[in-house]
């Protein structure tokens, strides 16, 4: 059963022969699964929709601070 569950995780128990030397080594494999992709996508929108906000900030306290322009508030 511990075996099962170590192979489904990507890793293999180190055994020991007779004579007590370990055969093999203990193996940690990490894979990239769609949830992680997808967590990966949603940060990088995330961060995308921030900038796109900040932006959308800066220009609008530009445009009220200008001198040149009159300001029209929008409904």
């Amino acid at each position: 059963m511990r075996d099962e569950m170590m192979s489904d995780v990507g890793i293999s128990d180190s055994r020991q022969d007779a004579s007590g030397h370990h055969i093999g080594h203990k193996v940690i494999t990490e894979s990239v699964t769609p949830s992680h992709e997808w967590s990966v996508c949603k940060d990088g929108l995330l961060g995308i929709f921030i900038f796109i906000l900040l932006d959308l900030m800066f220009f609008v306290f530009v445009i009220m601070r200008s001198h040149t322009l009159k300001v029209r508030m929008l409904v």
